[in-house]
C-alpha cells in the first residue's frame, strides 16, 4: 500500500480515537508502531520502538522540564507561594480590584519559577479565590481570573510547553524561553486593564481596595523575596546564557530547595511530597513525548508533511490566510484536546508547513503555546478550568468558572492578535542574545 495512503488512514484513526476519549499517549504510540510497520515492516518498526524511548528520556530538554517542574512543586508544597500572594496584596490591594490584579501578577511571578499553568491554577485556586470571595469579589469572576492567570506560566520562562515544543522541533529552548518573556508581561498588563475596566463598569462585582500600613507592606517583602530570587536567577541566567537550560534548571531546583528549607524548615518544605508530585507529572509527560516521537517517525515515512506543504504551495494562497486558518483550527481543537496533546499531535504535521511558509520557528513556538493556553480555557475540555474547579471546591460550579474566564480570555485573544501582527514582540529579545 502507498505510504501516503497509510498515513491518511493513520490520521483518520487518530482523530476518531481522540474524539472517543482514548488516551493520547496510547493513540499516538500504537499508531506510530503499527503505521511504521505497515510502511517499512516489523523489523524496522521494532527497531524504532526500542530506540525512541531512550532518545526521549536521555534528551537534555526533558531533563530541564523535570527540574523546572520540581522547582514549582517545591515552592508550592512549601507554601512559599502563599507569601507571594500576601505581599502583592499588601502593595497592590489598596486599589479598586487590586486583589484580583495581585492574583494576575502572582500568576506571572509563579510562572517564572515553575513553567506549569496547571500548577499555577491549583496554587492560586486554593490561596487567592477564598480571599477574593471573602473580600466581596464575584465568585465567578474570581475563579475565572485564577484560571486565566495560570496561562501566564506557559509563556513566562521557564515554560514546560515551550520545552516540549523545542524537543519535538529541535529549536533552541533557551531562545524560546526568552521569546515568551515580553508576551507574558504584556498579557499581565492587559489583564490589569481589563480588571480596571470591570471596576469602572461593574463596581458591584469588583469591590474597592483595602488599606495597609507602610510597616505591613515593608514587612511583607520578606515573603516575596524567595520567589523573586528564584525568578530573577532563572530568567537572568537564561538570557545571559552562562549555562544551558538543563544546567540552569538544576541550579534553580537546588536554589528552591535551599530557599524552602531556610524559610519553612525541614518539615514545612515537604520535599518528599514535591518529589512525588514531580515524578507523577514527569512520567506522564515522558509517556506522551515517547508516543509523539513514534508518531512523528510514522508521519515522516508517510510523506504527509511534505505532501501538505506541496499542496498548500500549489494553491498559491497567501501565508497570512494559511496562518488564519491554522489559528481557527487550533482554537477549535482546544475545545476537545488538552494543550499537551495539541502540541504533540499537530507539531509533526504543521511545523514543516510553518518552516516552508517562511515563519520563524521561535515565533511560531510562542504563538502555538498561546493558542494552546486559549484552548485550556475553552469548554468542554479546558484543563485550567477543571483544575481551578478542583482547587476551589464548592465556591463556584464548573459552568460558572467557564463563564468567568470569558472576560479574561479576551486578553489572550488580544495578545494573540498582537503577536500575529507584530512578530518582533517575540523575536526582539532572542535577537539580542
Amino acid at each position: 500500500m502507498d505510504p501516503f495512503l497509510i498515513g491518511l488512514i493513520g490520521l483518520a484513526i487518530m482523530v476518531v480515537a481522540l474524539l472517543l476519549g482514548v488516551p493520547v499517549a496510547a493513540v499516538l504510540g500504537l499508531l506510530g508502531i503499527f503505521g511504521t510497520a505497515a510502511i517499512i515492516g516489523w523489523d524496522g518498526a521494532l527497531s524504532v520502538a526500542t530506540t525512541v524511548p531512550f532518545e526521549a528520556a536521555a534528551n537534555y530538554g526533558f531533563g530541564a522540564l523535570v527540574l523546572f517542574l520540581l522547582m514549582g512543586m517545591i515552592l508550592h508544597e512549601s507554601k512559599i507561594t502563599d507569601g507571594l500572594f500576601d505581599c502583592l496584596n499588601k502593595w497592590i490591594g489598596k486599589f479598586p480590584g487590586g486583589l484580583m490584579m495581585a492574583t494576575s501578577v502572582a500568576g506571572g511571578l509563579f510562572g517564572a519559577c515553575s513553567g506549569s499553568s496547571l500548577a499555577a491554577c491549583a496554587v492560586f485556586g486554593k490561596v487567592a479565590v477564598p480571599q477574593l470571595v471573602d473580600r466581596g469579589y464575584n465568585p465567578t469572576l474570581s475563579c475565572g481570573c485564577v484560571a486565566t492567570a495560570g496561562t501566564l506560566a506557559a509563556l513566562i520562562p521557564p515554560s514546560g510547553l515551550l520545552i516540549l515544543y523545542g524537543i519535538l522541533t529541535e529549536v533552541s529552548i533557551r531562545h524560546l524561553f526568552i521569546g515568551g518573556l515580553i508576551p507574558g508581561i504584556i498579557n499581565i498588563i492587559i489583564y490589569g486593564i481589563i480588571i480596571f475596566g470591570l471596576v469602572l463598569v461593574r463596581p458591584d462585582l469588583v469591590p474597592g481596595g483595602l488599606s495597609f500600613t507602610w510597616s505591613e507592606r515593608i514587612a511583607s517583602l520578606s515573603k516575596i523575596f524567595p520567589v523573586l530570587l528564584v525568578g530573577v536567577f532563572t530568567i537572568g541566567a537564561l538570557y545571559l546564557g552562562f549555562a544551558t537550560p538543563t544546567e540552569i534548571a538544576g541550579l534553580g531546583a537546588f536554589l528552591c530547595l535551599i530557599v524552602a528549607l531556610i524559610f519553612t524548615g525541614v518539615k514545612g518544605a515537604r520535599i518528599p511530597h514535591a518529589l512525588l508530585a514531580t515524578a507523577r507529572q514527569a512520567t506522564m509527560i515522558l509517556l506522551i513525548l515517547v508516543s509523539a516521537m513514534l508518531f512523528s517517525r510514522f508521519l515522516a515515512l508517510s510523506q504527509i508533511p511534505t505532501q501538505l506543504v506541496n499542496w498548500i504551495e500549489g494553491w498559491g494562497v497567501t501565508r497570512g490566510l494559511v496562518l488564519f486558518v491554522l489559528i481557527v483550527l487550533y482554537v477549535f481543537m482546544g475545545t476537545f484536546m488538552d494543550v499537551i496533546a495539541i502540541i504533540v499531535v499537530t507539531t509533526p504535521v504543521i511545523y514543516p508547513l510553518i518552516k516552508a511558509l517562511g515563519f520563524d520557528a521561535i515565533w511560531w513556538g510562542v504563538v502555538l503555546v498561546q493558542l494552546g493556553e486559549i484552548g485550556a480555557l475553552t469548554p468542554p475540555f479546558g484543563m485550567n478550568v477543571y483544575v481551578t474547579k478542583t482547587a476551589v471546591g464548592n465556591i463556584a460550579t464548573l459552568p460558572q468558572i467557564f463563564k468567568g474566564t470569558i472576560v479574561f480570555a479576551l486578553a489572550d485573544f488580544i495578545l494573540l492578535a498582537l503577536l500575529a501582527l507584530f512578530p518582533q514582540i517575540i523575536l526582539f529579545l532572542p535577537g539580542t542574545m
